[in-house]
């Protein structure tokens, strides 16, 4: 995984969105200075605590001053681990088995959710995602001190991850058949609502107040249910029947998008889902994200793509251990979990040779590097030393990662102020822009702006 994430990154196969952004948010807190998004569509320029209250950047900030542009994703992949350990641990917590250990381990490393993270780019929901384990184990354990610390640090990820949390724990309470909520009752049902009274008053007070809006711009995905948290929640438990159709029903204007959710039900299902028939605390456990998925008019959310499917990763490798456990001989044990990891790999394989979904190129592959050679790249690394530290860049997408140091970053085509553009001739998307919008554009910037130097697949100008 590391050769994976950190080779795409290498090799300019990390975006703005989201790799990009994020890495020039850990820049500006690593050096004490405030960070303004300008990497958005439209010109739009939010501040970054407006459009995802994830503090977590705060803390892993200072870790810039090691790692640079990679930091992210390093500490990405040391979550992965993280998640791997407390598999492990949970399972020998509840099976001193460690042949069940590993195969729980051999699972959960063959579900797709990792690699379409790891392999597309960056987001703090992944990291929390990857905490799960962890807070079911100290959970079952009662190590209170250490729940609360992945407690807070889930909650922090991300301003709506609260609402999953709700879920949960109430799905971990289930699953204890509230031997320790009885316990202390008041305690644990304010440990229970107090992730969503967060996620609440984040995104409908403290988000739309950072960015002097009424709204936080992304309930634009969930706009024909409502504008605030309140509304969307309300037209979920009113409109149950309309609720279920939209899990499965095509609301974009594209027809290639009409298979795509049930390609993310078949998938879920192949890799352990089919036995929320037998322990559906699981799925009430993953309901928002289901929901968060599926209600949007943002059709690249419905699918198994990019980091929108992480979520289901550890909560489908516990399922599985669970309902394992329900069989009586070991024979059984071992054809039943290797049936899962084999249909998981199955899936995982499908998924990043880009034979499901839509969204063909969405898997950026380390090893699938045709059209950009290595000595490319490194004329490309050499074009961007010539790039002032102090200058307003606009950058091809895939460039903006390798440049938060620069006073203001714009992702091309997007110029404004810019008083350089770097960006790749060819070899690259050019999202948002068709073939020949490309063309057009550059031909404009090219008679516009002085060249200052040209590689085999990048340009640099400078403003005249």
């Amino acid at each position: 995984m590391a050769a994976w994430s950190l080779g795409n990154h290498y090799l300019f196969k990390t975006a703005a969105l989201d790799l990009g952004l994020f890495n020039k948010a850990l820049y500006d807190y690593a050096h004490l200075q405030q960070n303004y998004i300008t990497l958005l569509l439209e010109d739009k320029v939010v501040n970054f605590l407006g459009d995802h209250f994830s503090l977590i950047v705060f803390l892993l900030s200072p870790l810039y001053y090691i790692f640079g542009s990679y930091t992210l994703l390093i500490i990405q992949i040391l979550f992965v681990a993280i998640a791997a350990v407390y598999i492990r641990k949970y399972v020998l917590l509840k099976t001193q088995n460690q042949l069940y250990a590993n195969l729980a381990l051999l699972h959960f490393f063959s579900i797709w959710g990792i690699y379409s993270a790891i392999s597309f780019d960056f987001h703090t929901n992944v990291l929390a995602a990857l905490m799960v384990p962890a807070l079911l184990y100290q959970f079952e354990r009662k190590n209170w001190k250490k729940f609360a610390l992945f407690f807070v640090l889930m909650l922090i990820c991300r301003e709506n991850i609260g609402f999953w949390m709700c879920f949960l724990l109430l799905g971990f309470h289930i699953k204890n058949k509230f031997v320790i909520l009885k316990s202390r009752p008041l305690f644990h049902t304010i440990i229970i609502m107090l992730p969503i009274i967060y996620s609440v008053v984040v995104t409908s007070y403290i988000i739309p107040a950072v960015n002097h809006t009424v709204q936080q711009a992304h309930y634009m995905r969930f706009q024909a249910l409502g504008h605030t948290t309140g509304e969307v929640a309300q037209y979920v438990f009113l409109h149950p029947i309309e609720i279920l159709k939209l899990l499965f029903t095509n609301t974009s204007l594209d027809p290639l998008n009409d298979m795509i959710k049930m390609q993310l039900h078949l998938c879920v299902m192949a890799c352990g889902g089919i036995l929320f028939l037998v322990r559906p605390v699981f799925l009430l456990m993953l309901l928002p994200i289901y929901l968060q998925k599926m209600l949007g008019y943002d059709s690249s959310l419905w699918g198994v793509n990019f980091h929108y499917s992480i979520e289901f990763v550890p909560l489908l490798s516990l399922l599985v251990l669970e309902v394992c456990m329900l069989l009586k001989r070991v024979r059984y044990r071992l054809i039943f979990y290797m049936f899962f990891i084999l249909s998981s790999l199955a899936v995982s394989v499908a998924v990043l040779r880009g034979e499901l979904g839509v969204f063909q190129d969405s898997v950026s592959t380390f090893v699938n590097n045709k059209n950009n050679s290595l000595h490319m790249v490194q004329e490309t690394y050499d074009l961007l030393r010539k790039v002032p530290a102090d200058a307003i860049v606009s950058a091809h997408s895939n460039i903006t990662p390798h440049l938060s140091g620069v006073k203001k970053l714009y992702a091309f085509p997007s110029v404004s102020d810019a008083e350089y553009i770097i960006t790749f001739k060819k070899y690259y998307s050019t999202y948002p822009l068709n073939e020949q919008q490309h063309i057009d554009t550059m031909k404009y910037y090219t008679n516009h702006f002085t060249m200052l130097s040209e590689t085999g697949n990048a340009v640099l100008l400078k403003r005249k």
